[in-house]
């Protein structure tokens, strides 16, 4: 059975809650590192939801849309 995928506000919320344990202190250190690598994995499972949703953005914007809207930040 497939795995269902999570939201990126939950992958968020599990990424500082992984962070607030490591910080507290009170981990182990095989726990530690354990969190620590599910934690860079999550990271990166989420910086690809924020690319794919880029893309699709980039995809359903025109691209004189996109240079108005950078000229206007400006």
């Amino acid at each position: 059975m497939a795995k269902k995928q999570q939201t990126f506000e939950q992958g968020l919320e599990q990424l500082e809650t992984l962070v607030k344990k490591m910080e507290s202190d009170s981990l182990p250190l095989e726990e530690a590192m354990a969190a620590y690598e599910q934690g860079v994995k999550l990271a990166s499972q989420l910086n690809e939801q924020l690319d794919r949703s880029e893309r699709a953005l980039t995809i359903l914007r025109p691209e004189s849309e996109i240079a108005e809207s950078k000229g206007s930040e400006a």
